[in-house]
C-alpha cells in the first residue's frame, strides 16, 4: 500500500515518497530482509538520515562540520576514519560568509595539501564542496526552502554529480519559527520530520548546526537544546559539543535512534581552532581545566592522597585546591574517606581503551595542520615576528610561494639520502600535517649557544675532582644507538608561536613542546650528581627543550632544585609521536645490517641526516626538512635519558664517576669485583636488553688523564 500525506502548507498532493511502502505487517518487518542506512561518517551521520549538531556560540561546531566536510570531500584524515569514496558536499551556510569558509578551509587544510593543489596556486583541487550564503529566509517560508533544496538536490542528481552530504547553518534559520498560536513542539517536530524525509528521498545526510538555550542548566544535555524537543525527536542522531569559553578539551556527545550513544573526549587547538578526538582524557579531565584537571590527573597516577600531598604536588594555593576538589566531590568523580581523597567509579574517571574496529571515530589521534596567524606580541624577543601558516607553506620561491618536496628534489648528498627521504616520508603520511622548515626570524633565536639540552658533545656534565683510593679501575657503559632510541621526543610538528611566562604545570597540561627559556639555578650537590646546567651559572639564561624542562621538573619533584619557570618560548602543540617512526626505522635499518661495512655505512647516512636538520654553515644550503628545533627536541631526549639512568645508579648505590661524552656513563669498578664481568646491577636490565654495551675498562689514572675532565659540560 502507498502512502497519501499532507505537504509543507497543507495543500492536501500527494508528498514527494508516494512511491515508499509505509504499511507493512509484523511478519514482513520481522522477515524482510530491510536495507539499514549506510554511515556516511562512522558511528556519527548517515545517509538517508538527518542530524543536530548543536552548541554554545563560539564553540567550535562550524568548524568541526566543516573538518568532517574536508574528510567527506577530499579525504583529510580525521578521527582515524578510514578512506572511503569521496563525496560532493553542499554547504547553506547562512550565519557566515566567503571570508570565513576561505580562513577555515586554508587552516583544516593549507594550501598545497589538497590533490591536485601545489603550493605556487597553479592547481586547483576538485570542486567537490559548494557553499551558499544566501537562501531564502528573510521573507521566505519553510515551505520554499524546503522546496528549493529538493530541486537543487534533484538537479544534481540528474546531472550525474549528486551530492550526499548537505551542511544546513543554522537550524533555526532554516526551519523558521513557529507563529503566534501554533504549537512549538508540533512546529519543530513537524518540520524537522520533512527534513529527515527529505534526507531519506535523496540518500543524504543532513547535518543541521544549531543553538543552545539561552538559560541552559538543564542536566539532560538534550534538554539544552534550543527550541522544543520537537526537533530532536523528528531526526536520528542528535549531537552536542560541551567546551567551557576559554578551554583546550571538550565533549562530543552523541544519542541516535539507532541505538548507539557515545561521549567522546575532545581536544581543541585555541589558536587555529581545529578539533580532534582525545582517547587519552577521560570524560572528566576534558570537562576541566586548570586546578581541578590537575587533582584529576594526580588522582590518575597515585590511587589516593592526603589533602597535605594534593597541596604540596599541585601548583595552586590551599584554598584553590580546597574549592576543586569540593566541586569535583559534588559532581562524583572523586570521594573522601579515611582521609585520603580517590577517584570514584564513574563513568567519567574511565579512560578509552585502544579502540579495534576501524569505524569507531577515535581509532587515532588525527592530522594537525597549520594554525592560523596570530597577532604579534608585544612583549617578543627584539626581531621576533609571529609567524603565519602561509609564510610556513609558501615562503622561499619567486612571488613568496615554495613547492612542497618531492623525491626527486632531493640534493645529492654524500649518504643520508635515505634516512632524510624516509623522514620526509614519514612526515608526509603522518597525521599531525608536519611543516618541514622554520622561518630564519625564528631560527635567528635558536642558535646552539643560546640553548642549553643538558650536555655537550665530549663533555662531561659530572667528574668528581678524584677518584676513592680502593678504585684502580674505570668500566664505561655506551648507550647504542643514542639519537634513535630518543626519537621518542617532545617536538612541535607544525607551527611555532611566541608564548610570556608560563608555569611548568600549564605547559604539561595544554601538551606544548618547543624551546623554552629558563635561568639556571644554583647547583648545591657538588659533581656527586649530574649537574643539568652543566656549565651555565646562577641567572645565566638559556633555551631549553621540552624533555630538558621535564627533567629539571623531575629533580625538582627530589628537591634537588626549584620548579623551572618559563620566561618566554617558541612553542606549539606538541607530540611525542611525529619522529618516533623514523627512530625506529633508523634501528630496523641497523639490525638488518649483514655486514660490519654496511652497518657503519648505514650509521653515516642516518647521522648525515640527523645533521641536516640544523645547517648553519652559510656556504650550505639548508636541507629539505630545516628544522632545528626537532634536533634540540632529540638531543635534549638523549641527555635527559643519561641524566635518569645516572640518578637510577646513584640511588641503587652503584659510583658513578662521570655521565655524557654524549653517550657515555662511567663507574668505578669495585675492588672485589671481575673487571671482565662485573656489571654494575642498575645497568644489567640496559646491557640485557642492548639499550647499553661495555665500551671498555681502563685503568683510573689513564682515564682520569682525559683532557675532557677539564672541559666539563
Amino acid at each position: 500500500m502507498t502512502g497519501v500525506e499532507q505537504a509543507p502548507g497543507g495543500t492536501g498532493r500527494i508528498a514527494w515518497w508516494q512511491d515508499f511502502n509505509v504499511w507493512y505487517s509484523e511478519s514482513e518487518v520481522r522477515y524482510r530482509d530491510i536495507p539499514r542506512p549506510q554511515p556516511l561518517i562512522p558511528e556519527l551521520l548517515f545517509r538517508g538520515t538527518a542530524a543536530i549538531l548543536a552548541a554554545g556560540p563560539k564553540v567550535g561546531k562550524s568548524f568541526l562540520a566543516q573538518q568532517w566536510e574536508h574528510f567527506l570531500a577530499y579525504g583529510r584524515p580525521f578521527g582515524g576514519w578510514g578512506a572511503q569514496e569521496r563525496v560532493r558536499c553542499l554547504i547553506l551556510d547562512l550565519e557566515g560568509d566567503a571570508g570565513i569558509t576561505q580562513d577555515r578551509s586554508r587552516s583544516i587544510s593549507p594550501l598545497g595539501v589538497l590533490d591536485g593543489e601545489n603550493r605556487y596556486g597553479t592547481g586547483r583541487a576538485a570542486d567537490l564542496i559548494d557553499y551558499v550564503h544566501e537562501w531564502p529566509t528573510a521573507h521566505g517560508t519553510f515551505r520554499e526552502r524546503l522546496e528549493l533544496l529538493d530541486k537543487v538536490l534533484t538537479e544534481a542528481a540528474a546531472s550525474g554529480a549528486p551530492y550526499s552530504y548537505v551542511r544546513v547553518d543554522t537550524m533555526k534559520l532554516f526551519i523558521g519559527k513557529n507563529r503566534k498560536n501554533e504549537n512549538a513542539y508540533d512546529f519543530d517536530a513537524t518540520n524537522a520530520a520533512w527534513v529527515n524525509k527529505l534526507a531519506g528521498k535523496h540518500n543524504v545526510s543532513i547535518l543541521m548546526l544549531h543553538h543552545l538555550k539561552k538559560d541552559g542548566g538543564e542536566e539532560d544535555w538534550v534538554e539544552r537544546l534550543s527550541g522544543s524537543m520537537g526537533s530532536a525527536g523528528s531526526v536520528s542522531t542528535i549531537m552536542y559539543l560541551e567546551r567551557a569559553r576559554g578551554a583546550e578539551t571538550g565533549i562530543l556527545h552523541v544519542a541516535s535512534r539507532r541505538g548507539m550513544s557515545f561521549d567522546h573526549p575532545m581536544r581543541y587547538d585555541v589558536h587555529s581552532g581545529l578539533w580532534e578526538f582525545a582517547p587519552d582524557l577521560t570524560l572528566a579531565e576534558a570537562q576541566h581545566s586548570s586546578t581541578p584537571r590537575l587533582i584529576l590527573e594526580y588522582l590518575a597516577k597515585h590511587p589516593s592522597a592526603t589533602i597535605a600531598e594534593l597541596r604540596a604536588d599541585i601548583p595552586a594555593t590551599p584554598q584553590t585546591i580546597d574549592r576543586a576538589l569540593q566541586r569535583l566531590r559534588q559532581e562524583n568523580t572523586i570521594d573522601y574517606a579515611g582521609k585520603l581523597w580517590t577517584l570514584t567509579n564513574s563513568p567519567a574517571n574511565r579512560r578509552a581503551q585502544e579502540p579495534v574496529p576501524e569505524s569507531l571515530p577515535w581509532a587515532d589521534r588525527p592530522e594537525r595542520p597549520a594554525p592560523v596567524p596570530a597577532a604579534p606580541s608585544a612583549d617578543a624577543p627584539a626581531g621576533f615576528e609571529h609567524v603565519s601558516s602561509a609564510l610556513l607553506n609558501e615562503a622561499a620561491a619567486p612571488d613568496g610561494a615554495a613547492e612542497a618536496f618531492e623525491p626527486e628534489q632531493l640534493p645529492e648528498m654524500a649518504g643520508g639520502n635515505g634516512a632524510l627521504q624516509q623522514l620526509m616520508e614519514i612526515t608526509k603520511q603522518s597525521r599531525l600535517h608536519a611543516v618541514w622548515k622554520l622561518p630564519d626570524v625564528q631560527k635567528e633565536h635558536l642558535g646552539y649557544d643560546a640553548v642549553w639540552l643538558g650536555g655537550k658533545p665530549n663533555q662531561y656534565t659530572m667528574f668528581p675532582a678524584r677518584c676513592p683510593d680502593w678504585c684502580s679501575l674505570v668500566k664505561v657503559f655506551d648507550r647504542k644507538a643514542a639519537y634513535p632510541q630518543s626519537m621518542k621526543a617532545w617536538v612541535v610538528p607544525n607551527v611555532l608561536r611566541r608564548f610570556g611566562p608560563m608555569e611548568y604545570a600549564e605547559i604539561r597540561a595544554q601538551r606544548l613542546a618547543g624551546m623554552f627559556m629558563v635561568t639556571a639555578q644554583s647547583w648545591r650537590h657538588g659533581d656527586g650528581l649530574p649537574n643539568p646546567f652543566g656549565p651555565l651559572v646562577a641567572g645565566e639564561k638559556a633555551l631549553m627543550p621540552r624533555a630538558t624542562l621535564d627533567w629539571l621538573a623531575q629533580l625538582a619533584d627530589r628537591e634537588l632544585i626549584e620548579v623551572p619557570k618559563v620566561l618566554w618560548s617558541l612553542a606549539g602543540k606538541g607530540s611525542e609521536n611525529l619522529l618516533a617512526p623514523w627512530g625506529q626505522w633508523m634501528l630496523d635499518q641497523r639490525r638488518s645490517a649483514t655486514s660490519a661495512e654496511q652497518l657503519a655505512a648505514r650509521k653515516a647516512e642516518q647521522n648525515s641526516a640527523f645533521g641536516c636538520l640544523r645547517i648553519v654553515d652559510p656556504d650550505k644550503q639548508p636541507g629539505p626538512v630545516d628544522r632545528w628545533d626537532w634536533q634540540y627536541g632529540v638531543i635534549g631526549a638523549h641527555y635527559a635519558a643519561m641524566g635518569r639512568v645516572a640518578m637510577a645508579a646513584i640511588d641503587a648505590g652503584d659510583l658513578v664517576l662521570a655521565v655524557g661524552n654524549t653517550d657515555e656513563i662511567v663507574f668505578a669498578v669495585p675492588a672485589d669485583a671481575d673487571p671482565e664481568t662485573w656489571v654494575p646491577e642498575s645497568m644489567r636490565e640496559h646491557v640485557d636488553k642492548h639499550r647499553f654495551s661495555i665500551k671498555y675498562t681502563r685503568p683510573v689514572a689513564e682515564w682520569f688523564d682525559d683532557p675532557r675532565r677539564t672541559s666539563r659540560g
